[in-house]
């Protein structure tokens, strides 16, 4: 419910930014902020992660061949939006149709670990050694490794991929259709998939 009424806010004033003022001359719509609407599309998501990590060089000779370690990660999903485009009202049959083209959503950048909440534990001869007791370049090795893993986890997420699409493709409809709506005008929104 939340999200419809942040959707619908937004759009009413992206559309009344692009609404052309009383007395001026108008060269039909102006779908101009169709990036920015994609740009909001965009949701976080966070995740709590346990992993078992291999790891090479000085790791791999400090602890052998396996540590575990846990940790608060934050992924943004979304779609590209400088590959959006929205195209001019167009007549087919008795509707107004206006093609957005529209990129698949992914996972924007990489996950986002937050080092604070790195939990690590592994053993060598026996005995425990916790993060605090890694130097600057292990930590590293291991915040690279759990983005690697949790990208590729995330990536494979149909179901989050899938709620991306949903929302872009609707905060960009609501927007199309209700700058149609200003201008006096129905606007069947079609959406076009590319890469």
């Amino acid at each position: 419910m939340l999200r419809k009424i942040v959707a619908s806010l937004v759009s009413a004033f992206l559309i009344a930014g692009a609404v052309v003022l009383p007395g001026c001359k108008s060269k039909g719509p102006d779908f101009s902020n169709a990036i920015q609407v994609a740009k909001w599309a965009s949701y976080d998501c966070y995740f709590h992660d346990v992993a078992k990590g291999k790891f090479r060089d000085n790791l791999a000779l400090l602890f052998g061949h396996e540590i575990w370690y846990e940790y608060d990660a934050k992924v943004q999903y979304g779609i590209d939006s400088k590959k959006v485009k929205v195209g001019k009202p167009h007549q087919v049959g008795s509707d107004m149709v206006v093609t957005v083209q529209i990129p698949k959503a992914t996972i924007l950048g990489r996950p986002a670990i937050d080092p604070d909440s790195i939990n690590f534990v592994a053993k060598k001869d026996g005995l425990l050694v916790m993060w605090a007791d890694l130097g600057a370049q292990e930590k590293q090795q291991v915040l690279n490794d759990a983005q690697d893993k949790l990208e590729e986890k995330c990536s494979n997420n149909t179901d989050l991929l899938a709620r991306a699409d949903k929302r872009a493709q609707e905060l960009l409809k609501n927007y199309v259709e209700g700058i149609g709506d200003e201008l006096g005008e129905k606007y069947v929104v079609e959406f076009e998939i590319v890469e």
